[in-house]
């Protein structure tokens, strides 16, 4: 019993490092100024990229990564004091919608 089980987690550790291979950074930087303002910009060898700039109460960015299924996601976003804005084509419409109605319609206190 306890080789079985023994090799279950063996070929379960086997199976589990096939389908995360290896990713490296190729790019990685951040730039952060005395007036708080920042700018970071991140690439890795899979295809991933993650880029944003801004200050701690507006941030606009950017990210891709590749799916299992051969994809590649891609978003663009703001960051502000009425929370995360998204876009982009894996961004489901309807909360698209609600999205943008409370970017236009909302003020911050």
């Amino acid at each position: 019993m306890k080789f079985l089980i023994a090799l279950a987690v063996a070929l379960l550790a086997v199976v589990a490092s096939e389908a995360r291979p290896e990713v490296m950074v190729k790019t990685q930087e951040l730039d952060i100024a005395a007036d708080g303002t920042f700018k970071h910009n991140l690439e890795l060898d899979d295809g991933t990229v993650a880029r944003a700039e801004g200050d701690a109460n507006n941030v606009n960015g950017y990210y891709k990564y590749p799916t299992p299924e051969g994809e590649t996601v891609e978003v663009t976003y703001v960051a502000d004091a009425l929370g995360y804005h998204p876009q982009g084509k894996y961004v489901p419409a309807q909360l698209a919608k609600v999205l943008n109605y409370i970017r236009t319609n909302l003020k911050p206190e």
